[in-house]
């Protein structure tokens, strides 16, 4: 087992990624998945008096990943698990040893984006 292919998406392109995905997914063997990653290793260093929704990151060395891993159900429905985010330092390794999974609604709550209905909508 291991990975068989990667690929770089610009988030912009969301409907590539999605078809990509599905793709992999008509050609995957059974009980194989997906691993989509988004990663955002720009975070500003901030006070969070500073502004109502900044992104408030320890430091300009800290980053955000999610990861969702997408995989056929049993009557080959294209299903997605929640994501999984952390916040990471840039200058450590960013597999993941050093970093504590969350949601990512307590991501963005920790990075100060306290708007429950920006929530709510981000994660939809």
């Amino acid at each position: 087992m291991g990975s068989s292919d990667a690929s770089v998406f610009s988030i912009e392109d969301r409907s590539c990624i999605v078809d990509t995905v599905l793709k992999m997914l008509n050609e995957l063997q059974d009980s194989n998945s997906v691993l989509v990653e988004a990663y955002n290793d720009h975070l500003i260093a901030g006070r969070t008096e500073d502004a109502k929704y900044l992104w408030v990151a320890p430091s300009a060395d800290f980053g955000v990943k999610c990861r969702a891993i997408v995989c056929r159900d049993f009557d080959n429905t294209p299903v997605c698990t929640p994501p999984i985010c952390s916040i990471f330092n840039k200058q450590i390794d960013i597999r993941g040893a050093e970093t504590v999974p969350m949601s990512l609604e307590i991501m963005l709550k920790t990075l100060n984006i306290v708007d429950e209905t920006f929530i709510s909508e981000f994660q939809t």
